[in-house]
């Protein structure tokens, strides 16, 4: 799947749901409080999350199959201020 959202940067999250659990978990739980996230699913993808420039080049791209959820939202607000 496919998550976008933009401030400074564009977030780009790429995963398939069924294994991955927690995952899923934050794009249910977390993703509507961030207004400008959309998700697009991409069978068969592994969970990437992909910062994108202000130019929609990738600048920095992570694996986040392991991650909690609170992971990936503190990772989040680290990343977009």
């Amino acid at each position: 799947g496919l998550a976008r959202a933009r401030r400074r940067r564009t977030r780009h999250l790429q995963v398939s749901l069924d294994h991955y659990p927690t995952v899923a978990q934050f794009i249910r739980e977390r993703a509507p409080s961030l207004p400008k996230l959309s998700v697009t699913y991409t069978n068969g993808a592994p969970p990437n999350l992909r910062l994108l420039d202000a130019e929609g080049a990738t600048a920095e791209e992570v694996n986040i199959g392991g991650w909690k959820v609170e992971h990936m939202v503190e990772f989040l607000a680290e990343k977009v201020r």
